[in-house]
């Protein structure tokens, strides 16, 4: 394990982010071992810093700690995928109902809309990387329309976790053979859609299909993928 740019000096917090990064980034593999002291001598710094990060990213569940092995990168089932989009479903459905209860702003509304033409404008060379970021982002805001920002925070750890999975199983070069982007895109234009006319029903309908077809989705690759590793 190699980390070119040396760190000096890091804190705790400093060195969880980096380690963290790297295992979304897909640096760092699922099922790769984490020594302390590989860590501790590619970054430059003490053991201490690494193993508390590592403590950290455990319980986070990005890490696995195994007795008299060590720390290794996670690999997530496809159980721990599908209770990730339930608790999705349920956070995101929440927050559109309590925002739907006040007045939103047409501030926030053009923010939302600004998102999305960045969405839609990434579909038509398909570039699924690039365009799940802002697929992430406009969801994120969606939410944040519920003036709850705990509630924004707990939505993109979860993020980061469907992000994790994907990116390990080759999700987003399947996606290519597809048109989910162009659905997706006009579900996005539908939720925006109803919340300027003031439909709360219409809005949460229209959330939760759209989040539902995205685990469909996922849900097919996820079944491809065992198919193709049973044959």
């Amino acid at each position: 394990m190699s980390v070119k740019k040396k760190v000096r000096g890091q804190t705790t917090d400093q060195t969880y982010e980096h380690i963290r990064s790297r295992i979304l980034d897909h640096k760092l593999q699922p099922g790769a071992k984490l020594g302390s002291l590989d860590l501790a001598n590619d970054l430059k710094i003490s053991r201490t810093p690494i193993r508390q990060a590592l403590e950290r990213l455990v319980q986070e569940g990005f890490v696995v700690k195994t007795p008299s092995r060590g720390y290794f990168v996670a690999e997530m089932g496809i159980k721990e995928v599908e209770e990730l989009y339930e608790v999705r479903l349920a956070l995101e459905l929440h927050s559109l109902e309590v925002a739907m209860q006040h007045q939103i702003s047409d501030r926030e509304i053009a923010r939302i809309e600004e998102i999305q033409k960045r969405y839609r404008a990434l579909t038509e060379d398909q570039t699924v990387i690039t365009r799940a970021p802002v697929d992430v982002e406009f969801h994120l805001a969606l939410a944040s329309l519920s003036r709850n920002d705990y509630t924004v925070k707990l939505l993109k750890e979860l993020n980061d976790r469907l992000r994790f999975r994907r990116r390990y199983d080759g999700y987003w070069l399947w996606r290519l053979r597809g048109e989910r982007g162009h659905d997706a895109a006009n579900e996005h234009t539908r939720i925006i859609d109803a919340i300027k006319s003031r439909d709360a029903e219409g809005a949460v309908m229209e959330l939760r299909n759209h989040i539902q077809m995205a685990w469909k989705n996922y849900r097919q690759f996820l079944h491809a993928l065992e198919a193709s590793q049973g044959s």
